[in-house]
């Protein structure tokens, strides 16, 4: 069962454990991928999912969607707040997507 009560950080738009881990003992480097697609194909996709067989029941995304609905409908959500650049990529189309430049803008924001 769901519970009501608690909001998942996707919902927020916070990540509270990103910040958790000291970078004097982990070097890592804050940056935050936001695919976003329009709406209508979105909400399909979501649809088909929540619809197949091979997605994990634990899921219960059936339960949710009167909730879930207007968010994915919308087509993305805002970045979330954990500092760093953000990479925007639109995944309307999966076959317009260029990975190389994706792979090549993460690589140069690593460096």
């Amino acid at each position: 069962m769901r519970d009501e009560g608690r909001r998942s950080s996707w919902a927020t738009n916070t990540c509270p454990h990103v910040h958790a881990c000291p970078r004097e003992r982990h070097a890592f480097v804050i940056m935050n991928v936001n695919s976003f697609a329009e709406g209508n194909v979105l909400l399909a996709r979501f649809k088909q999912r929540t619809a197949s067989t091979e997605r994990h029941p634990g899921h219960r995304d059936h339960l949710n969607d009167a909730e879930l609905r207007p968010i994915v409908s919308a087509g993305r959500m805002a970045s979330l707040s954990i500092g760093g650049p953000v990479l925007e990529v639109d995944t309307t189309n999966f076959d317009t997507v260029d990975l190389t430049a994706v792979y090549e803008e993460i690589t140069r924001i690593h460096q």
